[in-house]
């Protein structure tokens, strides 16, 4: 019997669109939820064949579209995942001798990274596997009591099902998870804010909200084209317009019209939020003894949908403010950002996230 709680995902990193890459160890990531839905589309044979009941139907065209979810963890991929919609990773440094290494992840003008996917339905059941996908919007939350997660929607090409290809159930048992798998909490961040043309960021700018929320949207296409290398699967996508970045912050109660002044007055900000495993003490086996960390730099943040701040009932009234995330004319003061954000990550990885 196939049961979610046993299933499995993985990505590998692809270099021809619709070329099927082998996953393996360090490839794979633990799904919370997976939506991804679609196939060869069945088209109806509406001409005249005279035949009152119609004809055989038509195998059409192919693509895979839905939200695939994992909990927001230091380890498990997430990084590549991050990077992967941002496009460009370079080369790490390494910080500590054969420890820990450092990624700066920027935004990529035009996106074409792709990988191959797998789910392993169950724990022996099948793997399905997605020749070629593309992340074409991430959202990473972190609010309340529980981890953060990390939603992807993806678009795919051909899906293969039947344990005849390279992903087969035989291969996939070498998948593993790079570690630490720990989910990162609202507890293990730091959001520092003032205006955009203001002295670089410190300790006196501190803000606690009780919501993050970072939306990018690289709102790619679904596309055919005449291709008989990749025969009737959807064409590798590419974007219909420029990158969307928005960067939410919610607050358990309104005190003040800061954040309701920043939308009406068109105040810029930028703002740096910085993730550690620190806060969660991690040490021991599951985290090498190393820190891991993601640090987010906002260089110029526009106001752009102010707080609801309506009253629901007797309860306390809530705050918050979404701002647009665009690319600065110059890096502000204390950052070296030029896009709408830049991600410096601390990990255990010595290659490049996108190689």
């Amino acid at each position: 019997m196939a049961r979610g709680k046993t299933s499995l995902a993985a990505l590998k990193k692809g270099s021809t669109w619709g070329t099927i890459v082998q996953c393996g160890a360090l490839d794979g990531f633990r799904l919370n939820t997976s939506g991804l839905t679609g196939g060869k589309e069945v088209v109806p044979d509406d001409s005249m064949t005279g035949n009152g009941y119609g004809d055989t139907p038509i195998i059409g065209q192919e693509v895979h579209t839905g939200t695939v979810s994992t909990t927001f963890r230091y380890g498990g991929n997430c990084d590549y995942m991050l990077a992967a919609i941002m496009g460009t990773a370079g080369t790490p440094t390494n910080v500590e001798t054969s420890l820990e290494y450092t990624h700066v992840l920027s935004f990529e003008s035009r996106l074409g990274d792709f990988f191959t996917y797998c789910e392993r339905k169950g724990a022996a059941v099948q793997v399905w596997e997605y020749a070629s996908a593309m992340i074409s919007r991430l959202v990473i939350e972190i609010t309340g009591r529980g981890p953060a997660t990390l939603d992807m929607d993806l678009i795919a090409g051909a899906m293969i099902d039947d344990d005849s290809s390279t992903n087969s159930k035989s291969n996939f048992a070498s998948v593993t998870i790079p570690t630490p798998i720990v989910p990162i909490f609202l507890g293990d961040c730091r959001v520092w804010i003032n205006t955009q043309g203001g002295a670089a960021l410190d300790s006196g700018d501190v803000i606690y909200p009780n919501l993050i929320r970072i939306t990018v949207d690289r709102k790619l296409s679904e596309d055919w084209r005449a291709n008989t290398s990749i025969g009737r699967q959807v064409s590798q996508p590419t974007e219909t317009g420029d990158v969307e970045v928005f960067l939410q912050l919610g607050f358990p109660e309104y005190t003040a019209n800061t954040y309701r002044g920043w939308v009406d007055d068109g105040t810029e900000q930028k703002a740096t939020i910085f993730i550690t495993s620190a806060a969660a003490d991690l040490t021991g086996a599951d985290s090498g003894d190393v820190w891991h960390e993601y640090d987010i730099d906002f260089p110029r943040l526009i106001g752009w949908e102010r707080p609801d701040n309506s009253i629901s009932g007797p309860e306390r009234i809530e705050d918050g403010v979404t701002f647009r995330c665009i690319a600065p004319s110059a890096a502000p003061t204390g950052m070296n950002a030029t896009g709408p954000f830049e991600c410096t990550v601390r990990n255990q990885v010595s290659t490049n996230l996108l190689a």
